[in-house]
């Protein structure tokens, strides 16, 4: 019998998930994205936002390259739905190709 990928508990013969396992985890995964999405459009309180995913993260079984995947994913649609709005307006890859060395050392 195998166990849930997700909650770690008997999951069943031949089986890897527990079905609302796999539901909670797929929602919360849906749920952290859609919060860091509205970074751009919101005030945010990033001590709250943070509280809201860890939150999210342990009551969807999530694992921590997950968290960060579903971020970065969020992240991504903040920046796209802004360029959209032209609240922010793309510079010339010329002229911001000269702070790559600095992102990359953080």
């Amino acid at each position: 019998m195998g166990d849930c990928i997700y909650c770690g508990q008997p999951a069943g013969f031949l089986r890897r998930a527990h079905g609302h396992c796999k539901d909670s985890h797929e929602r919360g995964k849906s749920r952290i994205v859609g919060l860091v999405s509205r970074v751009s459009s919101e005030d945010v309180d990033y001590h709250r936002l943070s509280a809201d995913i860890k939150e999210i993260a342990s009551s969807s079984y999530m694992q921590r390259d997950t968290i960060r995947t579903c971020i970065v994913a969020g992240y991504e649609n903040a920046v796209e739905r802004a360029l959209d709005d032209h609240v922010i307006i793309p510079e010339p890859r010329s002229e911001t190709s000269q702070y790559a060395p600095a992102i990359l050392t953080m």
